[in-house]
């Protein structure tokens, strides 16, 4: 996809997590808590109950590098951090927290002295790494305690060595101009960005949320009231040579924070199933990937040519609005790219191609941008290219070309879709695994597809699996936020027309 960072939102994170970092060549932001001294949103059980507390006697006795029982275990838990990390060279960054000042309504005047304290404890260990936090309320002009937000990343753009660098939580363009033309000596990135929340595999709708089915939109139209779309996040960021990077908002779709259904307090969110995990994911809790992976890997893997059509072509899974018209993207970072239609019978259409500009920033930052007579007037549209094409049944093809006009053969993504059948097949295909798993996991994508050999995308199809010869069943996922099936039964419905299916190899 071309990611190049991980930040442990919001705890540390595990030495095997920092290993393959250390292995894939991934910078890994090391973040320590996510609140101080006050509870967030009533969980009264989390650190703050204890953030001030000293350690103590008996626990002093066996906790490593503790010198005293008067030791917090604030400071515990930051030095024991940098201890287990500081030599990982994936590590890019120590972060003392997120969203501080979030979830409470408490007095917070203190927590610049909290913030110096950390950052104390984290140079007294080292002082090669900068010191981040990740921080949603200086975006706030006009919050309570932003004056408090504002002195903690003053605090920290003041310090020589290490650096500090100050994260922006869900800051747009207009937020990142204001905040540099005011402190034009932080160094700023985007410590969280987007929040774009889209199911896989749904396309019936292109814009917001469909209360009755619980999907979310796969277009790049969907995204919390305090984020952003896939698009509109990096746009902000690319366009701005002061904002140094963004980190999305989530890799993964994970258990838990169903927005637009969550909440937290007891029972059903909706009416039940309601989902149970978060939409937010550039991939599944699957790993299967929504279509914004390949938005992402467009903008980023400069190494390879991406050419992705949004993948379905029939009419009951798709949007057509008013005038009988398809919206179909493609997200390329190719020079050009041309869409054919081919019908049923043979016929062949072609829809036009379509060019990107390249644009370059002052520092000479490079990205690509539509700028023809059809082009969006929302600027961050035209990172990608769109057509509005009359449906008819038959097979979609996307061409990618090069800047001499010559065609790209060897393209990542799915550059051509055709209308389905019935299921007719089952196929399946192994994940590649790290060296050290190969002999002990193994990752199985089933799909089904019709005759022809085309994915079933709308396909809810209980599968049953049965394991003969040396391996075990571990568990099976299909991403599907409202499927509570337990993961370890051995059979579930594909959802998107795919299920993922775990062995423990025992032989």
């Amino acid at each position: 996809m071309g990611a190049n960072t991980i930040r442990s939102t919001h705890n540390p994170s595990s030495p095997k997590l920092r290993q393959l970092a250390n292995q894939l060549g991934f910078f890994v932001i090391e973040e320590a808590f996510d609140t101080w001294t006050y509870a967030k949103n009533g969980n009264v059980n989390d650190l703050s109950r204890y953030f001030h507390q000293a350690v103590g006697e008996e626990n002093a006795a066996h906790l490593k590098r503790v010198n005293s029982q008067a030791t917090s275990w604030a400071q515990y838990s930051t030095e024991a951090m940098v201890w287990s990390a500081k030599h990982n060279p994936s590590v890019l960054m120590w972060s003392v927290g997120n969203e501080l000042i979030e979830g409470f309504s408490a007095d917070v005047s203190h927590y610049p002295d909290v913030m110096r304290s950390i950052c104390q404890w984290l140079a007294a260990i080292d002082t090669s790494k900068p010191i981040t936090f990740g921080d949603n309320k200086l975006k706030e002009s006009d919050f309570y305690w932003n004056k408090q937000a504002a002195q903690m990343a003053e605090l920290l753009s003041q310090l020589e060595s290490p650096q500090g660098v100050v994260g922006l939580n869900y800051a747009n363009g207009e937020d990142y101009d204001r905040l540099h033309q005011q402190h034009s000596h932080w160094i700023i990135y985007g410590s969280e960005t987007a929040s774009a929340i889209n199911s896989r595999s749904y396309y019936q709708k292109t814009k917001k949320i469909v209360h009755d089915t619980y999907g979310l939109t796969s277009y790049d139209h969907a995204t919390v009231d305090w984020g952003a779309v896939a698009s509109q996040a990096w746009y902000d960021t690319i366009t701005r040579d002061f904002v140094a990077g963004e980190c999305v908002w989530t890799g993964f779709d994970y258990l838990g924070e169903p927005t637009p259904w969550n909440k937290i307090d007891s029972g059903a969110a909706d009416t039940w199933p309601s989902p149970k995990n978060a939409y937010f994911g550039i991939l599944d809790t699957a790993g299967f990937p929504k279509d914004s992976y390949y938005f992402y890997q467009s903008q980023w893997a400069n190494n390879q040519t991406t050419l992705h059509l949004l993948q379905a072509w029939r009419e009951d899974c798709l949007y057509l609005d008013e005038q009988g018209l398809v919206e179909v993207v493609v997200y390329s970072n190719a020079t050009s790219v041309q869409l054919l239609f081919e019908d049923e019978q043979g016929g062949l259409k072609n829809y036009g191609t379509k060019a990107f500009d390249t644009m370059t920033t002052p520092v000479e930052h490079a990205y690509q941008l539509y700028q023809g007579d059809d082009a969006s007037k929302t600027p961050h549209e035209n990172l990608y290219l769109t057509w509005r094409i009359p449906y008819q049944k038959g097979l979609l093809r996307a061409v990618a070309y090069d800047a001499s006009g010559k065609q790209i053969q060897k393209t990542s993504g799915h550059f051509q879709v055709r209308t389905y059948g019935a299921v007719a097949q089952l196929t399946w295909q192994a994940f590649e695994a790290p060296i050290e798993t190969v002999q002990e996991l193994l990752y199985l994508e089933l799909s089904l597809l019709d005759k022809a050999g085309e994915l079933v995308s709308h396909a809810q199809e209980l599968i049953r699996i049965e394991v003969e010869g040396p391996a075990q069943l571990l568990a099976l996922d299909n991403g599907n936020p409202v499927d509570h099936t337990l993961y370890h039964l051995s059979s579930r419905q594909t959802y998107g027309g795919k299920l993922l299916v775990i062995l423990a190899l025992t032989g």
